[in-house]
């Protein structure tokens, strides 16, 4: 429960009352005691740094090579966070078939099996956890020695919580997150501009009334299976935007949705290109499904894609529940990773049908949700992008203006091995100086009388001194 959703302190006994938050930035603090109504309320804040974690971004194309490079490189525990379920369980195979033991873990899995998996984490049966945010919450395993984020968070305070479950016994430990340009144009394109308007609101409601063919008054109470690519599709709908008006006709108590509204479909091919074009001719029966995924759902033989099996039917005129049955076979004969989900897409009316020109939508609320998650969005891809001490970013974040450089960061380390290699240079100038304060010298007996650096890096400071006017020749000596 949100603690802005607690009840409100009363103040009428005089009794001290006390609410705790992990995180909160100044703005958050001010909401919290004016949703409490604290009178004069006493504010204590511990500190956010973390001088054992090192936090690093990457901006890497190929994550999963990264993500086996630093498993490989960094020994001991770790958690691999992503965004979605489906993701947890192509990460951990793609781990699995590396060498590492590894699993995977979500809110979906059943309470006995989850159960199972964080203690073989905690245990350190497992090396590796994938997950979504659902794991760690009440997991307490101080040795984990690094967190990876293979996406870019949705606010820098869920980053800092998961991310700081690396490290807590005191030891050095990091904090990765793997994020190039590709992925921040996705988070501005998915959350940026995925806010609809409160008209779009009322229009998508609509449309639902009519793709379910409900009478103005009916429906309250009804539940109907619900394909959301198909509802977008039939109404020129954008796929993001439909997301975020169903949530807020949902916050209104409109109508209800199914967590797996926003889990579908998704293949991943096991075999090679050429040993599935021999299969295809072997088997011809399954040429034409494995044609229309080809065809129609690039990067099968990468990583999971996202597949709609009513769309695949229509492609190979087939029926819904043949195809299910096709991929099913082939994942059978371990041609290709079939992941379904696991039950309809389900929407229901709390709510009898309205005219949608009379829906009451909280178009104050719609703006202050989009400005709050606007500036989180900003602060995430400042993080990502910025080249600044990745610690004082997040401590400003939070309200810590004091905030010094950690000098464990990727930001830090990379300026002190500028800083190192300029001190050298440096060091190598001065002896150059030194030495033709005397004498002119040849080039040969030049860099031979300098004892700093190797000769292609006296070589490089001596043309630098040259280009900047610091040093002379005449062709044959060198001098002041």
């Amino acid at each position: 429960m949100s603690i802005l959703s607690t009840p409100t302190a009363s103040n009428s006994t005089g009794t001290p009352v006390s609410r705790r938050t992990s995180l909160s930035t100044r703005t958050s603090k001010i909401n919290i005691t004016e949703k409490l109504n604290f009178k004069n309320p006493q504010i204590y804040v511990q500190s956010f740094a973390r001088k054992n974690l090192s936090y690093i971004v990457h901006a890497d194309e190929d994550k999963h090579k990264k993500l086996l490079k630093i498993v490989n490189n960094v020994p001991g525990s770790g958690l691999v966070y992503v965004r979605n379920r489906r993701e947890t369980t192509e990460i951990a195979l793609f781990l699995k078939r590396n060498g590492i033991v590894a699993d995977f873990y979500h809110a979906g899995i059943e309470r006995e099996e989850r159960f199972k998996k964080q203690a073989d984490w905690k245990q350190n049966v497992l090396r590796v956890m994938v997950a979504t945010n659902a794991f760690g919450m009440g997991i307490d395993k101080p040795d984990v020695r690094f967190v990876v984020h293979l996406d870019l968070p949705e606010s820098l305070e869920a980053y800092y919580q998961e991310a700081g479950r690396a490290g807590r016994d005191g030891k050095r430990a990091y904090a990765v997150l793997l994020a190039n340009r590709s992925d921040q144009i996705a988070l501005e394109t998915r959350y940026l501009n995925s806010f609809p308007s409160v008209d779009e609101i009322k229009k998508t409601y609509h449309y639902l009334g009519n793709y379910f063919q409900l009478a103005f008054g009916a429906g309250e109470g009804l539940s109907f299976n619900f394909e959301l690519a198909e509802f977008c599709k039939r109404f020129n709908l954008s796929v993001i935007k439909t997301l975020s008006a169903l949530k807020f006709l949902e916050r209104e108590g409109y109508i209800a949705l199914s967590e797996n509204v926003f889990l579908p479909s998704r293949v991943l091919f096991l075999m090679g290109n050429e040993d599935v074009y021999r299969f295809q001719i072997e088997q011809a029966g399954y040429d034409p499904i494995i044609k229309a995924i080809l065809r129609s759902y690039g990067g099968a033989f990468e990583h999971y894609v996202k597949v709609n099996e009513a769309d695949i039917a229509k492609k190979i005129r087939a029926s819904y529940n043949d195809v299910i049955r096709l991929l099913s076979n082939l994942q059978e004969q371990e041609i290709l990773s079939y992941l379904p989900q696991s039950d309809e897409p389900q929407l229901t009316y709390i709510r009898a049908r309205v005219d949608y020109l009379h829906l009451d939508i909280d178009a104050r609320f719609v703006e202050f949700r989009k400005k709050i998650q606007t500036d989180k969005i900003k602060a995430v891809l400042a993080y990502a992008g910025r080249q600044q001490c990745r610690n004082i970013q997040l401590l400003i974040y939070f309200d810590e203006p004091d905030a010094v450089k950690c000098g464990v960061c990727d930001v830090c380390l990379e300026d002190k091995k500028n800083n190192d290699t300029e001190q050298f240079a440096d060091q190598i100038d001065f002896e150059i100086a030194t030495l033709l304060q005397s004498q002119s010298y040849t080039l040969p007996l030049l860099v031979n009388s300098i004892k700093k650096g190797s000769e292609s890096d006296k070589i490089e400071r001596i043309r630098e001194l040259l280009d900047a006017g610091k040093i002379k020749t005449d062709g044959k000596n060198y001098y002041l």
